[in-house]
């Protein structure tokens, strides 16, 4: 009966609180879609329905790569923003170069792949001297053309002087 009477008394203490604080969240989200524009609104629902219309396996992987996202550091944050901005400003035929050469990794089998990912890993713990000495003598920069070059140290390799080994 003890058991019965703190259970009873757990939930009648702590229930009403647990429902306040989802009201207060739902009522945070009713205020900021009063405080939209029509225009915000729109884009909300349009960026909303984009998102029903996606396939069930395209949601879930975006929601793991979000998930992803957020337990970078700062610094890892601000590295993949920075990647970002490169990409955008590479135009379409450099991006379809450096997609060639995602998807070559994507598709090796998973030993390679580790190690290409190792590899890279050390590559970025060089010193920009080091780097460049390594990557001179690597047989992969040895395979790309010119044009495959500048797409690769533009994307990888963003510096200041943005020169090329």
């Amino acid at each position: 009966m003890k058991r019965f009477f703190f259970v009873y008394l757990f939930v009648f203490l702590f229930c009403p609180a647990i429902i306040f604080a989802q009201d207060a969240g739902q009522m945070d989200n009713k205020k900021k879609w009063e405080n939209m524009n029509p225009q915000q609104r729109y884009e909300m629902q349009k960026r909303y329905r984009e998102w029903k219309s996606l396939p069930s396996e395209r949601q879930e992987k975006i929601k793991r790569d979000f998930k992803t996202y957020n337990e970078l550091s700062p610094a890892d944050k601000r590295r993949l923003k920075e990647r970002f901005k490169v990409y955008k400003a590479l135009g379409d035929g450099d991006k379809k170069i450096l997609q060639r050469r995602l998807n070559h990794i994507k598709n090796m089998p998973p030993e390679k792949k580790q190690e290409t990912i190792q590899r890279y890993r050390r590559l970025h713990q060089m010193s920009d001297k080091e780097r460049e000495r390594y990557l001179k003598e690597s047989s992969f920069w040895k395979g790309l053309n010119e044009n495959e070059k500048k797409v690769f140290q533009k994307f990888y390799f963003p510096s200041k002087n943005n020169r090329r080994p």
